[in-house]
């Protein structure tokens, strides 16, 4: 089993490096071709796609794995009723993505184009989502891994290719190319949810499909379960990239570009717990908590303390290598981004710790909690954002992330060791 465990996080390791690696190559080539001030458009911009992502997937995924692990089966009632408000949401986001674009305070010709193409962007990564959380209750992540790579890969094929022909690269081009592979897979995302919408799947941990009446659900029933989940995406979005959109508008496309390097350099480190955690461990931790103490207790346990031996680790590689890296990859005009990576991988510990104690507080009703701390925290980067960006441009929304990732750490680690001291002893 052990075995068995490892072949499938390495597989969830490789796939995501494979499509992180794809589209971090894809910001690449762009910060090297596009014009700094066209890339940051690009930067921006997609900081405000995946926003707009989240408000209208709005954590119904992460929903999905709570309740189909609490419920098993029963949980279909309630999966029809959040394609539902999926479509709801859907309508009001591209709805207000669209007024932004055509009437937004930009300070360019670009960026209401780039916004209003990137439409089918948002529509095929949130069916992209939910698809991949149908593959994690089924715990397929052969499947899991293909799905999530395939996107980013042929992107970057296609971009490589307009490269090898020499055709000029722009940023209405590279919208074209986002705009074309979503097409591909909303098609190819709507025959696998309709699979799981009839309960074609295979859902581990759970006997087979009751033949009992479950008794029906309604859709306030559904916001009230989903809301937890929507609110902890969004808030956790918000502190982590919110800062690159108010770079944009407060000091210009360029330091926007700057700080989306170290951004996207760090998020790719981060690949390490978000595997671990968002993938192979999230279905299983809303069982185990109900059905195994002894292994809800060793993820937290020992996950502290080897999330706490990575961190320090991968810290100390990144910033002995961090300039080398960043001069490898880019040019000297990015040379800045040097000093916001190293500024960001300071809390590399504090973040490897903060996934294991965060998800313990996503299980029961720890998810109130949870969304509590995460809303606080985003408005607190806000607000430090909007104080320390117009003096100290994208180096003053480094530090801010640094403060805010520290709060986070020390809050999960209080109300998660209150949950486990409560779990122990049974009162939960």
């Amino acid at each position: 089993m052990i075995k068995k465990n490892f072949i499938y996080v390495a597989s969830l390791w490789l796939g995501t490096i494979f499509s992180s690696g794809s589209n971090f190559i894809i910001f690449i080539l762009l910060a090297n071709t596009l014009p700094i001030v066209e890339f940051g458009i690009f930067s921006s911009g997609m900081s405000f796609i995946a926003i707009s992502i989240l408000f209208i997937s709005f954590g119904i995924s992460q929903y999905w794995l709570k309740v189909y692990g609490d419920k098993g089966w029963e949980a279909n009632k309630l999966l029809k009723k959040t394609y539902v408000l999926l479509l709801i949401n859907g309508i009001i986001v591209i709805s207000i993505v669209s007024l932004w674009a055509i009437n937004g305070p930009h300070n360019d010709p670009y960026t209401k184009y780039f916004l209003l193409i990137m439409i089918s962007f948002v529509i095929s990564q949130v069916l992209i989502d939910l698809v991949s959380a149908m593959f994690q209750l089924e715990e397929n992540y052969y499947k899991l891994v293909f799905w999530q790579v395939l996107p980013n890969l042929i992107r970057l094929l296609l971009i490589l290719l307009f490269f090898l022909i020499e055709y000029k690269i722009n940023i209405f081009l590279i919208s074209y190319v986002y705009c074309f592979v979503s097409i591909i897979f909303i098609i190819l995302s709507f025959f696998y949810l309709k699979k799981l919408y009839y309960g074609m799947f295979y859902l581990v941990g759970h006997k087979k499909k009751s033949t009992s009446i479950v008794p029906e659900v309604n859709l306030s029933e559904v916001i009230k379960g989903v809301t937890p989940f929507g609110l902890a995406s969004i808030f956790s979005l918000i502190y982590l990239q919110s800062d690159i959109i108010l770079i944009k508008y407060i000091s210009g496309n360029s330091e926007a570009a700057y700080y989306n390097i170290s951004y996207v350099l760090f998020s790719a480190i981060l690949i390490i717990p978000n595997v671990l955690y968002q993938k192979f461990f999230q279905s299983k931790v809303h069982r185990w908590v109900n059905s195994d103490t002894s292994k809800f207790l060793n993820l937290y346990e020992k996950g502290n303390y080897y999330m706490l031996l990575s961190g320090v680790f991968v810290m100390l590689i990144t910033l002995f290598f961090s300039e080398e890296l960043i001069l490898f990859i880019l040019n000297e005009d990015y040379l800045k981004s040097v000093e916001l990576i190293n500024i960001l991988i300071i809390t590399l510990p504090v973040i490897f710790i903060s996934y294991n104690m965060g998800s313990i507080l996503i299980t029961r009703n720890n998810i109130k909690i949870k969304v509590t701390i995460m809303g606080v925290a985003a408005g607190i980067n806000i607000i430090l954002n909007i104080i320390f960006i117009p003096e100290y441009g994208s180096t003053g929304a480094a530090y801010t992330t640094v403060f805010t990732n520290l709060f986070l750490l020390f809050l999960y680690y209080f109300f998660s060791k209150k949950f486990i001291i409560n779990y122990k002893k049974g009162n939960i």
